[in-house]
């Protein structure tokens, strides 16, 4: 068993999750990239943001809670790349660990009905072939145990945000999305960016629109740099 192990690792080598290069099968990350990713190590639960570079005080969210594992870098947005635009999805599992690890730690009180993912319009997804969102999503489903459903679609095309001024993110993604009617008490809203949380904001408010009464939000990276957020320290 070793030996086909070893054998299929030959042939299709694991490769690290932010900068593609080969690494051991038992790691996810080389050893440079592991050293430089940035981690949140003081989280703020309300904004998701590490608390040094903490917007509570800058925006009010429909969301009751949003956290994420690691802040916005250039070996972090290398890895979210691959993931969203490199046509390969074999780097999810090590963000979505790392999401489900953070919500456990950060949630532990909570019992969440259901995790829903930020959705693409069908014309986007059509062109990507998959939504990073949602396959995040639903690989934080298994590891939680915590069934995932297709509730929230998205009904009108947008301009990217990530080409948006910090005004526009916001009138650029109202009544963008609609959800079906359900029942929740706790729903988790899974995405892989959050920067100024707008996208995040409205998709939470169509979800309490449709019926549940708490939302609370993981995303892979914080991007506090992207809202003109100065560091505290």
């Amino acid at each position: 068993m070793k030996f086909l192990n070893y054998l299929i690792w030959l042939l299709f080598p694991k490769r690290c999750a932010c900068c593609n290069n080969i690494v051991k099968r038992n790691e996810n990350l080389c050893e440079d990239c592991n050293k430089n990713i940035e981690r949140i190590t003081k989280l703020c639960i309300k904004c998701g943001c590490d608390k040094k570079h903490c917007c509570c005080g800058r925006f009010t969210y429909h969301f009751r809670g949003l956290v994420s594992p690691f802040n916005f870098g250039d070996v972090s947005s290398k890895g979210i790349y691959i993931l969203k635009f490199g046509g390969s999805t074999e780097n999810a599992d090590f963000f979505a660990e790392s999401m489900a690890k953070t919500v456990i730690e950060n949630y532990s009180n909570i019992k969440f009905n259901y995790i829903l993912s930020v959705p693409l319009h069908p014309l986007n997804k059509f062109k990507r072939g998959y939504n990073q969102s949602e396959i995040l999503a639903r690989k934080i489903s298994k590891i939680l145990g915590v069934p995932y459903v297709n509730y929230l679609k998205k009904i009108k095309r947008t301009k990217p945000q990530h080409k948006s001024n910090f005004k526009d993110r916001f009138s650029n993604i109202k009544d963008a999305y609609v959800c079906k009617n359900f029942k929740a008490n706790n729903v988790l809203l899974v995405d892989d960016i959050k920067t100024t949380g707008a996208t995040l904001d409205e998709c939470a408010r169509q979800i309490m629109f449709a019926g549940a009464n708490n939302v609370y939000c993981v995303t892979a990276l914080s991007n506090y740099k992207k809202q003109g957020l100065k560091n505290k320290e």
